[in-house]
């Protein structure tokens, strides 16, 4: 019996994070989680193994239906209409020399956000505007 209720416990639990992931994930583009995003800036990040510096890098889960993952093609296409060198990715690797606490803090704040996440010339932030982007772009090109 204690092992019945313990089951019946984890599913309703599982059934629970699970909603709460989706309606996360799907939350209209007005709601509180992207407002606030929208109001922080652009980060300076630990350099990205393997990546040149000069493209603008957007990453998100490929060849995927969810909604962030089409905000992240679609903003890696405007950007290349943009005339912006631009890699589009599922994943990163950070150079980090001295495996310092802060900049895995910098990054975790960055990574965890809402998707696309993007990077510009050592600078990233999650779910950019194109605006934000082309605006990021344009004053600190090298």
């Amino acid at each position: 019996m204690k092992l019945l209720k313990l089951l019946l416990a984890i599913t309703v639990g599982a059934g629970a994070y699970n909603h709460w992931l989706r309606h996360r994930q799907d939350s209209p583009p007005g709601s509180s989680e992207t407002l606030a995003n929208v109001s922080s800036a652009f980060v300076e990040l630990p350099a990205i193994s393997g990546q040149s510096p000069s493209s603008v890098i957007v990453v998100a889960a490929e060849h995927c239906p969810h909604a962030d993952a089409r905000r992240a093609d679609r903003l890696a296409e405007d950007l290349s209409r943009n005339g912006v060198p631009v890699v589009r990715t599922h994943s990163v690797n950070f150079d980090i020399p001295n495996g310092g606490q802060a900049d895995l803090d910098k990054i975790d704040q960055v990574m965890t956000g809402p998707l696309p996440v993007v990077f510009v010339h050592g600078r990233a932030k999650a779910n950019p505007t194109l605006d934000e982007v082309l605006s990021e772009f344009r004053s600190s090109e090298q």
